[in-house]
């Protein structure tokens, strides 16, 4: 964030947005603060911050299209926006003229149909970031990306109804996130672009990660994520273009790790338990399959999202040399190689 004579400008994306409108709220509108976050949209439109104070606000909040919007609030257990009425929870589009943009953080956004609707119309990019926040127990999909652009850093997509997150002819970028318990897949890519970095998806009850395309080109790049007890590891189409990196897949319930029919490129220091015969894996001469990782529970173990442990023995300590990042998904220091394979680096 910098600031320009009085101005906030916040760089998002490839954009410059600057703007001097900003509200705040909270549950009781009290010290000359709005009760309703949809209410200071409406009032900071179309540019502006909104400070949302500690509480839980019934409702469904609408990005007006052509708005540019910041949302900050307190903490995501702290902050709860519950779209009880059916909706998605906070959505923004587009029209044949323009496209909006939403910066949010630090909230919780549960009860509606689903959690983040970004949609894309006429070319017109609907535009989302969100970090350090938690998308939980809406009724399908946690977050859907329908053609639009979507940043997501150090966030819990945890217990939807359906897919954790759908990308469909979008782009996505999810680092340092988590995405577990949802009733459809963790991850599901169609004609979309989706990079996964340092990220956990976990005990999700249909595929962990889907790569599938039908007429859009689509690409998959995996790097540092570990995928574990899902109804079956990841499914990545030979159409697609994947490739796979320092990532674990492995402890599937109902299905292989690597599904039949997958074929993609591992970039190497990989470790798959077990494998389709059918599957087709370019490359990976330095990949491990047929073992297990050797994972604890999905938990608490430092920084802002859960993950497994890797626990002693495992034969994903120190056995990568390439792709790690400087850090793993708690924010923990990968040191000097060669580091841990999968989400975690143990001390």
């Amino acid at each position: 964030m910098h600031r320009r004579g009085g101005f906030v400008c916040l760089l998002f994306l490839t954009t410059s947005v600057c703007h001097a409108a900003s509200v705040c709220v909270n549950p009781g509108g009290t010290g000359g603060c709005l009760a309703s976050i949809q209410d200071a949209v409406t009032a900071v439109a179309p540019r502006g911050r909104i400070d949302v104070a500690a509480g839980t606000y019934g409702e469904s909040v609408i990005i007006p299209v052509g708005a540019r919007i910041q949302i900050y609030g307190a903490g995501a257990g702290l902050t709860i926006i519950d779209g009880s009425d059916g909706d998605p929870v906070m959505s923004l589009g587009t029209t044949a003229n323009s496209g909006s943009n939403l910066v949010i953080s630090d909230v919780t956004l549960t009860g509606g149909n689903q959690g983040l609707l970004v949609y894309n119309a006429y070319f017109k990019r609907a535009r989302a970031a969100i970090s350090r926040s938690i998308i939980t127990a809406n009724t399908a999909e946690g977050v859907n990306v329908t053609a639009g652009w979507l940043r997501m850093a150090d966030c819990s997509v945890t217990n939807n109804g359906g897919h954790g997150i759908l990308n469909f002819v979008g782009r996505a970028k999810i680092e340092r996130s988590t995405i577990s318990g949802n009733l459809g897949d963790g991850i599901r890519s169609q004609d979309a672009n989706s990079l996964v970095l340092s990220s956990t998806v976990s005990g999700n009850s249909g595929t962990g990660m889907v790569g599938t395309v039908g007429f859009d080109p689509n690409r998959v790049f995996v790097t540092a994520t570990t995928f574990a007890g899902n109804g079956t590891g990841v499914d990545l189409h030979s159409t697609v273009r994947c490739r796979v990196q320092s990532s674990i897949v492995a402890d599937s319930t109902s299905g292989p790790d690597i599904a039949a029919g997958s074929s993609f490129a591992s970039r190497g220091y990989n470790l798959f338990e077990t494998v389709d015969p059918s599957a087709i894996i370019d490359g990976g001469a330095t990949d491990q399959t047929g073992v297990d990782p050797v994972l604890g529970p999905l938990q608490d173990n430092g920084g802002p999202t859960e993950t497994q442990a890797l626990l002693a023995g495992s034969p994903a300590l120190e056995t990568s040399r390439a792709g790690c990042g400087r850090a793993d998904q708690r924010g923990v220091s990968r040191g000097l190689a060669p580091c841990d394979i999968g989400a975690f680096e143990a001390p």
